[in-house]
């Protein structure tokens, strides 16, 4: 199943940077498959330059990353996956909706790519969804 998406800023307001992300996702069998693009102004917002050695941080959100989050219908479990430009990344575990945030120990590391250009950025991640979810479940 593929999902193509376009993001809006919220709340919309006119003294937001000029810019526009969008994707794709793409579920087959237990891989994932993230795209993000991000186009615009780039030089409105701030983005880390790539990491010398990408790893596990903490507050990604505070500058720009991408997120996305997984879980199973009918279960208030869920994680939520940081992606930054730089190439340093997040994976948390939630009780319920923003309640029990902690550290998801399965992975020890998220290597995803990035690319840069002068006016948007590409992000990409394949993601072995067996690290948390059975096959037969849904997302």
């Amino acid at each position: 199943m593929i999902i193509n998406f376009v993001l809006k800023p919220f709340p919309a307001t006119s003294n937001l940077p000029q810019i526009e992300i969008n994707g794709r996702v793409n579920r087959k069998d237990q891989m994932l498959l993230i795209e993000y693009q991000l186009f615009g102004d780039l030089n409105a917002i701030s983005i880390d330059p790539p990491a010398s050695s990408p790893s596990r941080q903490s507050h990604l959100w505070e500058a720009t990353c991408f997120e996305f989050f997984i879980g199973i219908p009918g279960d208030a479990n869920y994680w939520e996956f940081n992606l930054s430009p730089s190439g340093d990344w997040a994976v948390f575990a939630l009780d319920d909706y923003r309640q029990g945030l902690r550290d998801e120990l399965t992975f020890t590391s998220l290597p995803f790519k990035v690319d840069r250009y002068p006016n948007y950025i590409t992000l990409s991640l394949d993601f072995d969804l067996s690290e948390l979810i059975l096959a037969e479940q849904d997302l």
